[in-house]
């Protein structure tokens, strides 16, 4: 069974599209690291998926030969302002959050083996314009069971 950090890069990977306002697809990459500013030159937006700062997985059931989890992970939605580019940075994060959206509703039961439920929970805007970063974050709930080890 997979970590459930892969679990959300791996549905929201190849499955999130964006376009400019001519209909191109907007570059963009969705990973578990952190953003390198360096990685903009060549794309718009990143999508980085990781636990939330302090947050545990929480037990819901401890049976005799299993666990119940629930866990909450932070999707992270950068979208870098570059000159040049047919789009504003605004209706790209809205795109990516509703993208997001769309895909985790998706996949809200029975997303992969193991898992019972993924959702949205949440989320907020956390932009850094000293850097020209527009930021949000959503707030995804996993729910799991793992076997005892």
């Amino acid at each position: 069974m997979a970590d459930p950090k892969e679990l959300i890069v791996g549905l929201l990977r190849d499955n999130i599209h964006v376009y400019d306002d001519d209909g191109v697809e907007v570059p963009g990459m969705v990973s578990a690291a952190w953003p390198d500013m360096r990685l903009f030159k060549d794309y718009g937006w990143h999508v980085s998926v990781g636990p939330v700062v302090d947050a545990r997985a929480s037990v819901l059931d401890i049976g005799a030969s299993h666990k119940a989890y629930r866990e909450r992970l932070q999707v992270s939605v950068w979208v870098h302002r570059k000159r040049g580019v047919n789009y504003t940075p605004e209706r790209i994060r809205n795109d990516l959050i509703q993208e997001i959206d769309r895909i985790l509703f998706q996949n809200i039961i029975d997303p992969a083996e193991g898992y019972d439920y993924v959702n949205v929970s949440g989320w907020l805007d956390r932009d850094e314009p000293e850097r020209g970063i527009l930021r949000s974050i959503i707030v995804v709930q996993v729910e799991y069971e793992r076997g005892r080890g």
